[in-house]
């Protein structure tokens, strides 16, 4: 069991790290103009898995990849009180169970942030691109 979840648990971080490093298509090497609902789209999802996708699409990769590495300490924030979770209740040991607790609601609310960031402000970095876009 531990193995299959090893397992899945790299191939996740492959993935994540793969979508991340993706390099700029054709069409955004043509600079031409993006649609803020395809960029809220891409924030949505795949956005809910890779935070950041909706930046990413908008031309401003320096934001996408803190948005990213925000969502990675977040997982990590609440992978860590899943572990104090299981052990303060394998070892009947309360406030660890509490500590637990605290761990993966802190990392639950800062996964949420850092996804509802992107989805807010992904249309007015789509404007700041077209209007750069059209400045030129």
């Amino acid at each position: 069991m531990n193995k299959n979840c090893l397992l899945l648990f790299s191939l996740g971080a492959f993935l994540l790290s793969s979508c991340a490093s993706l390099p700029e298509s054709s069409a955004q090497e043509a600079h031409e103009q993006k649609s803020a609902l395809v960029g809220e789209l891409l924030a949505v999802f795949p956005g809910i898995l890779v935070h950041g996708t909706g930046h990413r699409y908008a031309g401003n990769a320096d934001k996408a990849n803190e948005i990213l590495a925000m969502e990675g300490y977040s997982l990590l924030t609440a992978g860590l009180g899943g572990g104090l979770y299981t052990v303060g209740v394998t070892q009947d040991a309360k406030a660890v169970e509490i500590a637990g607790w605290v761990g993966i609601g802190v990392g639950g609310i800062a996964f949420l942030g850092t996804w509802i960031y992107d989805l807010v402000y992904t249309p007015s970095e789509i404007d700041r691109y077209n209007r750069q876009l059209t400045a030129e």
